[in-house]
């Protein structure tokens, strides 16, 4: 009799068992096909500050000067190259020092920021939220090295072109010219890119990107 009562709890415990299996299961896979969060997109405020602003050389040689001087030397020369303002706020708790001292020659923003907050335990970001005041400008925060304040590639080396590419190269730039001239912009956009990217290392490439950059700043 002992033996025939335990049969109907050990088809009890069995269905348990095979229960509990589905259910972790269930739950793994639903796990597995549960959509990737996606990081949100920069804002376009965002998105110039970091593309364009951040990544400009600048040159500053500042030696003991308060915060907002050598933010606004440095702010002084992207406006005169059509990059906007540099607006740098501080987040709640920070409390920059009252002068700085930075020195740098045709060195990429964010680099130079880097090399001025760092050793005072600082970092910054670059505020990204349309329904912000500071969208678009550039916060101090505390020192996180998690935290990489946009980080700029380094120059590629560019072999020197020959003679025959430099002429190719020339030609094509003075036909850009041209159909810029008759304010045939997109057209003289798609050659100046194909210069670039073609004729890398030609003083044409050179003109060309820079003309780029007045044309789409």
């Amino acid at each position: 009799m002992a033996d025939t009562a335990e049969v109907p709890m050990l088809r009890l415990f069995m269905h348990l068992f095979y229960a509990l299996i589905f259910v972790v299961l269930g739950c793994s896979t639903a796990f597995a096909q549960s959509p990737t969060v996606k990081p949100t997109p920069d804002t376009l405020a965002a998105a110039f500050a970091k593309a364009k602003r951040l990544t400009a050389k600048v040159t500053i040689n500042a030696k003991d000067i308060p915060p907002r001087d050598v933010f606004a030397q440095i702010s002084d020369q992207l406006v005169d190259r059509k990059l906007g303002a540099l607006v740098v706020v501080t987040a709640s708790g920070i409390s920059l020092p009252a002068t700085l001292t930075v020195a740098a020659k045709d060195e990429p923003l964010n680099l130079v920021l880097a090399k001025v907050l760092k050793p005072l335990g600082f970092s910054f970001i670059v505020v990204s939220k349309e329904d912000d005041a500071d969208d678009g400008r550039v916060r101090i925060v505390k020192y996180d090295p998690k935290l990489d304040p946009v980080a700029v590639k380094p120059a590629e080396t560019v072999p020197p072109a020959s003679a025959e590419d430099e002429k190719l190269a020339t030609a094509k730039l003075e036909a850009a010219k041209v159909l810029q001239d008759e304010k045939k912009l997109d057209r003289a956009k798609v050659l100046y890119k194909y210069i670039v990217k073609n004729h890398p290392g030609t003083k044409a490439a050179a003109e060309a990107k820079e003309r780029l950059e007045k044309l789409d700043p």
